[in-house]
């Protein structure tokens, strides 16, 4: 059960029905492990004995296993699961930390890579699509950069990496566009392909990318709508900081595991007042306290570095956003991940 949570949520599997069961006492059964390789794991991402959530499994735990398969290396993620040795499961899983270090390192620079071509060919003002590829690109990373240019313009991705007169594809794409289906359609170009709605892998002879791409592309323009790939921001209902007690975070708790097909809600709070002066962390995302009806939470923004220059100490701002819950130095800390911000 608790290998079988690992794998649905990095595999990002719908949390429905029995798969949502699964995850849940399958991430209750990771605060005690008999297997030295899982624990040995467990232990090189600081969770060793601690309360395990889906975005630990899913940011920490699943990045690891799946380095060792995306770097050449598939082989030890396998050993380490079977080890019998403590000294060979803790080498093996600082092995697998280093090659998702250097994986983190590989994908950020085909990231760049594809940013700068889209915006400089502003492929986003032409395809509702895009299929990118290259020679030079690791074929283990590009499912992670595909969902990082997703997640960014909102639109289907498939990343290929050249080799031998063949193209390898890693897909993902947005709710409102079945990646899997769209690969049926186009079933003739493919030597081998797979996957399901949010995500799929394909291969194709280098001869036949651009009759694929003009397929493809055809197929995407007949069932993508210009409000299809409208980045949107669904909130299930305002909430007042006063709210926000014991027995309502109980409540709320009721509601986990969240993932694909059981996503976080999603709150907006109006009117609260900005307290603190905003810190960029890790140059890439914001911190700040905001504080609403007396109650004063801490507000996390993902990605958003640039709003510590957009808003400052006494703004009054609407937010949107969901909760996120971690451990520091051994407590239970509270969250807001803000999804939007509006002054």
């Amino acid at each position: 059960m608790k290998l079988v949570s690992i794998g649905t949520i990095a595999d990002i599997v719908e949390l429905r029905g029995e798969n949502r069961l699964f995850v849940k006492f399958g991430l209750k059964g990771l605060e005690s492990v008999s297997n030295l390789g899982l624990r040995a794991l467990l232990e090189n991402c600081g969770l060793a004995g601690k309360k395990i959530s889906e975005g630990d499994v899913g940011f920490r735990i699943g990045p690891r296993i799946n380095a060792a398969g995306r770097m050449g290396k598939a082989d030890q993620a396998v050993k380490l699961f079977f080890s019998k040795s403590s000294a060979e499961s803790m080498e093996i899983a600082l092995l697998l930390d280093q090659l998702n270090s250097k994986r983190q390192r590989v994908e950020e620079e085909i990231y760049r890579q594809t940013l700068t071509r889209i915006e400089k060919k502003s492929l986003d003002k032409k395809y509702k699509i895009f299929i990118l590829g290259c020679e030079e690109w690791h074929r283990g990373v590009l499912g992670i950069v595909a969902t990082r240019l997703k997640d960014f313009f909102y639109r289907p991705v498939i990343l290929f990496s050249y080799e031998d007169g063949k193209a390898f594809g890693s897909g993902r794409s947005i709710s409102e566009f079945s990646l899997i289906d769209c690969l049926d359609e186009c079933r003739d170009f493919f030597l081998d392909y797979g996957g399901h709605i949010l995500a799929a892998g394909c291969v194709v002879s280098l001869e036949k990318m651009n009759p694929f791409k003009e397929a493809i592309n055809c197929y995407a323009d007949s069932r993508i709508t210009d409000y299809d790939i409208k980045r949107k921001l669904y909130i299930d209902t305002k909430l007042d900081f006063s709210r926000i007690n014991f027995s309502f975070l109980e409540n709320f708790f009721l509601l986990f595991p969240f993932g694909v097909g059981n996503p976080k809600p999603v709150f907006l709070t109006e009117k609260a007042e900005v307290v603190s002066s905003p810190q960029r962390i890790q140059g890439r995302h914001a911190k700040f306290l905001v504080r609403q009806e007396g109650r004063t939470f801490e507000a996390l923004a993902w990605e958003r570095g640039d709003w510590v220059q957009t808003i400052q100490r006494g703004d009054k701002v609407d937010l949107a956003y969901s909760f996120q819950f971690s451990t520091y130095l051994g407590e239970e800390k509270f969250s807001l991940s803000l999804e939007d911000l509006r002054k």
